[in-house]
């Protein structure tokens, strides 16, 4: 079994990667190869509704999600963390999921498991949420249940919470099993 993992913070090692790493550690732990990618940094295009990808060769744009989007589709389970921006997922994670819609019409990603974690200062990651729902309902993909911190923009929260941390490493062994 393939996890990957979506990490949508421009922090690295901040609260959203250490709820990612713990679902990883989880997968793991129940026999999952896992991977993380961080989409800071990553020159992703945004779609351009070219509708080409309707064909069936997938996404057209060349840049660097197109090999992202091939490990997603060879995963059997997907881990989405971003932090809650403006009731929103960050803009990196939100680019690659709308390039995701070549899939949707072939059903490329039908099967998969879900997790999804979003790091909030208090509010906003039940509008982020739709994002997710709208994507496991046209992907045909089970989302387990998401996993909502809050965190009043303090560093650790998530690391220091050991009860969180449990929670969060049996997510990843339910996406492994």
């Amino acid at each position: 079994m393939k996890v990957i993992a979506l990490s949508g913070s421009p922090i690295k090692d901040g609260n959203t990667e250490a709820g990612i790493q713990a679902v990883l550690e989880g997968a793991r732990a129940a026999g999952a190869e896992t991977e993380l990618v961080r989409l800071y940094g990553v020159d992703i295009s945004p779609c351009d509704a070219c509708n080409a990808c309707q064909s069936g060769s997938g996404c057209v744009i060349g840049d660097q999600a197109s090999p992202i989007l091939e490990r997603l589709e060879r995963a059997e389970a997907i881990v989405f963390g971003s932090p809650v921006y403006w009731f929103a997922v960050s803009g990196p994670l939100k680019s690659l999921v709308d390039r995701t819609y070549y899939a949707a019409h072939h059903k490329q990603m039908a099967g998969k498991k879900l997790a999804v974690i979003l790091v909030q200062h208090s509010s906003g990651a039940d509008y982020a949420l739709g994002l997710f729902n709208c994507f496991a309902d046209e992907q045909k993909c089970t989302m387990l249940d998401p996993v909502v911190v809050n965190t009043a923009d303090r560093p650790g929260v998530i690391a220091g919470d050991p009860e969180l941390l449990r929670r969060l490493r049996e997510l990843g062994r339910q996406l492994a099993s």
